[in-house]
This record gives structure tokens, sequence and C-alpha cells, in this order.
């Protein structure tokens, strides 16, 4: 019998799916690790949502049983990416995000945060990323929060 409640359901209930609370959160990651799963975390801006990306989520879902994605706010992607980003408001990305199939968790990272705040909170049994977000010296300081980091090609 399949789970229909919460984000195990087929829908894509954002009350369900949308967790801004790193406590809340970090006591569901470990709730879920406590019971067996395997759990993946990514993390973008996703603005302008293209094929691209939803193959990327696809793709990094493949490494376990629960995929979370971290979105950048709007002022952490002004801030990355100049004064005429984002494209669309972080809303709409997240609303985007909850409504793609590979995922089951989404959470909004603040420029506020301090590095890695949602990797550290986490501690993801996968990480995924792109060529384009760490360093190898990066990547090797990660493990101390990350089970095993595997960097993807662009999509």
């Amino acid at each position: 019998m399949a789970i229909e409640a919460g984000i195990f359901s087929n829908n894509s209930s954002y009350s369900d799916r949308f967790i801004e609370d790193y406590t809340r959160l970090k006591e569901l990651v470990e709730h879920m690790k406590g019971i067996g799963l395997k759990i993946v975390l990514t993390s973008g801006s996703f603005d302008f949502f293209h094929l691209g990306h939803a193959v990327y989520l696809e793709k990094a879902r493949e490494h376990g049983d629960l995929l979370i994605v971290g979105v950048d706010s709007d002022e952490k992607v002004r801030a990355r990416k100049g004064s005429n980003r984002p494209l669309y408001p972080q809303e709409e990305r997240l609303q985007i995000l909850v409504r793609q199939r590979s995922v089951d968790i989404v959470t909004l990272k603040h420029r506020s945060e301090e590095q890695w705040q949602l990797i550290k909170c986490v501690c993801p049994d996968v990480l995924i990323a792109t060529q384009e977000t760490y360093t190898s010296e990066e990547i090797e300081r990660l493990a101390e929060w990350c089970g095993e980091v595997i960097v993807l090609e662009p999509q």
C-alpha cells in the first residue's frame, strides 16, 4: 500500500513540500534517515526553469530515495547574477520545483546564511553539484557533512 500523504503524496502540496524552517527540515531528515531512506541534496537559483533543470533534478533523484532542493532567494540571486535577476520571483520558482515529480522537498536559501548552512543542516548521504559549484578543495571539505559528492555534467 502506497503512502498518499505529505511529501509522499502524488499531489504537489506546496504546504507539505516547502519547508523553510531548517530546524523542522533537520528533524524530518533525521526521521527519514532513521527509517533507512537515502537523502540527496542539491541547490541552485532555478531562475527561468528549463528542460536542463528538469533533467538535472531527475538525475539527482536517481542517487537516493528523497531529493531535497535548496532554492536561492531573490536577494541571493540578485547578489550573484546582477540587479536584473531573478527573472522569476522566488515564490514562483519554489512553486515550479514543488511540482517536479523528482523533487520531494524544497527549501529557501537566504543570502544571510553562513556558507553551506543547508548542507550542514541536512548532512545528505549524497550532495549533487555541477562542475561550476565547488572547487576540488571544497569538495574535499564537504566530506565532513556529506556521505558523497557527485558532480553532474551541465544538462
